[in-house]
């Protein structure tokens, strides 16, 4: 007989190998030792807690972007450079949130941003002036230009 059987293409070693053992002596289960299982659902449990401790930073500092967006924001309307408010003061970002919700507080950062401006008055927004229409349409020295002021008087007139 060879290797190989016309029914079963497998090679009659490795067929035997495959056979699922179907012994009714030979039932036993492998013991499972718990203290492997045990190491296994820690490391599993210090996976999930690094994870959420991740994402809980990840969170945090993308919530203080967006508060410091808002005050920043808000700081516009009173300081010239809003990051000036960090710079000058001692005034944190902790400082301008509510303590309890985490919500910035526009009264504190009024009041922060007012109390600044007091001891340094050149820190203050100032609006800019709008521009005046003298030289919008400068004569670039040829033809008349689109100036208001009335022509200048000719040499026709002059000795006329």
């Amino acid at each position: 007989m060879s290797e190989l059987d016309s029914t079963n293409p497998v090679p009659a070693p490795l067929a035997e190998q495959a056979q699922p053992n179907t012994d009714p002596a030979n039932t036993e289960t492998p013991e499972i030792d718990p203290a492997a299982n045990d190491h296994t659902d820690e490391r599993k449990l210090r996976r999930r807690a690094q994870a959420a401790e991740a994402e809980r930073d990840t969170l945090a500092a993308r919530l203080k972007g967006l508060q410091l967006a808002e005050v920043e924001r808000q700081l516009a309307v009173v300081l010239a450079v809003p990051g000036d408010l960090f710079d000058f003061s001692d005034t944190t970002l902790a400082d301008l949130c509510d303590p309890d919700t985490g919500a910035v507080d526009p009264e504190k950062v009024t009041e922060a941003a007012s109390a600044l401006v007091e001891l340094r008055p050149g820190l203050a927004y100032v609006a800019p002036r709008p521009a005046s229409r003298a030289g919008t349409y400068q004569n670039a020295g040829q033809g008349r230009g689109y100036s208001d002021r009335p022509s200048p008087v000719g040499w026709d007139q002059v000795f006329g």
